[in-house]
């Protein structure tokens, strides 16, 4: 009763028409019941969703505490992120990264936190500089990110945590994802949210180029050029292209993807999982994708008209 009961509230904080509004709504009670229901914590809710709900406070979003609690306070206990609260992980390294990720979203927590979670995400970078989440040849999604996203947001992490620590792991990040080949959606994302590719004119603008030629009529953009928009590739894309200088191409992009973002959504405020292949029944994916695509709205809202 006390999840369904914080949905007005959230709701209050913007008008019924607010997209965004509805996607709070939806992961303001998601979040916290997956915790109370399964005794554990998640990437999918406590780190993907939670990243939405922790960005969306710091942009003066009103948010009830009961949102956040118990999963921010295990969050802050980097120690104990290998096991979910009761059985170990599967994947470790991207545990890792997804709750370091997410805690650099949390400017309550303590030097020594956040110290001890760099060192722990540092302590699962592959030799070449990359987060290596999936294998050679796999394309990411929702949950599993891609090895190119994953680098990004690892690094980004890392910088936002214990920058002094970890120049070097942070430098090695920077190389890795200067020179990764562009094959997909993805990885052009990746390029245009990379710090190490600021100052990359002809990279940029060969992926800038892919998301030009990859978007689908209706708007929105899958993995590949030739696939149908997905939700969770648009809202990376949205994510990449709010990090651009405005322009006139760059602004009608942000535009439409958002309107097909909002053609998609869901009567309870989520949106319809991303997996791979397409078209597949997944709770956790939903949870992924819904977090993915509000931070993407979230981003852009200032950019341009709804």
């Amino acid at each position: 009763m006390l999840a369904i009961s914080i949905v007005p509230l959230v709701l209050a904080a913007a008008p019924p028409i607010d997209t965004e509004a509805r996607a709070l709504a939806y992961l303001a009670r998601e979040v916290p019941r997956w915790h109370r229901e399964k005794h554990c914590f998640a990437c999918h809710h406590h780190a993907d969703a939670g990243r939405a709900l922790l960005t969306a406070r710091a942009m003066g979003r009103r948010l009830p505490d009961v949102v956040f609690a118990p999963w921010t306070d295990w969050l802050q206990r980097p120690a104990g992120w290998d096991k979910n609260g009761g059985e170990e992980f599967s994947d470790k390294k991207l545990a890792r990264l997804q709750f370091a990720s997410t805690l650099a979203t949390l400017r309550s927590s303590s030097r020594e936190i956040r110290q001890l979670a760099a060192k722990l995400l540092v302590e699962v970078q592959d030799g070449d500089g990359s987060w290596r989440v999936v294998s050679e040849g796999t394309l990411g999604g929702a949950t599993t990110l891609g090895t190119s996203l994953a680098t990004h947001l690892a690094r980004e992490a890392l910088a936002a945590l214990d920058t002094p620590s970890h120049r070097d792991a942070i430098q090695r990040a920077d190389r890795w994802l200067a020179t990764t080949p562009i094959h997909n959606l993805l990885d052009a994302s990746a390029v245009l949210l990379s710090e190490a590719n600021r100052l990359q004119v002809k990279r940029r603008e060969r992926a800038l180029t892919l998301i030009r030629t990859s978007e689908a009529r209706e708007g929105g953009w899958g993995p590949h050029p030739s696939s149908a928009p997905e939700a969770f590739d648009t809202a990376i894309v949205l994510l990449a292209l709010s990090r651009q200088k405005p322009s006139p191409d760059i602004d009608a992009w942000i535009r439409r993807g958002r309107a097909y973002l909002r053609s998609l959504q869901e009567a309870d405020g989520s949106w319809p999982e991303t997996t791979r292949p397409s078209g597949g029944d997944s709770y956790s994916q939903r949870l992924s994708t819904t977090g993915w695509v509000t931070l993407a709205l979230l981003a852009t809202s200032a950019r341009t008209a709804p």
